[in-house]
């Protein structure tokens, strides 16, 4: 789990999983859980995610970034090869 203050990359604005915030975990050095979080007067609601597969190559023509974005990216996050009914099965 991450710990330190904030990261961000020319791309993190854009592309969240190409940051790294407080609380988001990481395997061999890239993103596997990332969080988000939205704060109103009401309360705050907060979101995970996790990656079962990391293709940049496809979120950087689905965005419309520049092609040398994809390898810049490709490092950044990776996907966990998890059934979803085996983790399911896991949780309490």
């Amino acid at each position: 789990m991450h710990a330190g203050a904030l990261c961000r990359t020319q791309w993190s604005r854009t592309v969240c999983f190409a940051g790294l915030g407080p609380g988001e975990v990481t395997l061999g050095g890239a993103k596997v859980v990332g969080m988000a979080q939205r704060r109103t007067r009401a309360g705050a609601l907060f979101q995970c995610a996790a990656l079962r597969a990391w293709d940049p190559a496809r979120l950087v023509t689905l965005l419309g970034l520049p092609p040398h974005a994809a390898a810049e990216l490709s490092t950044v996050a990776r996907g966990v090869d998890v059934d979803p009914d085996d983790l399911l099965a896991r949780l309490p």
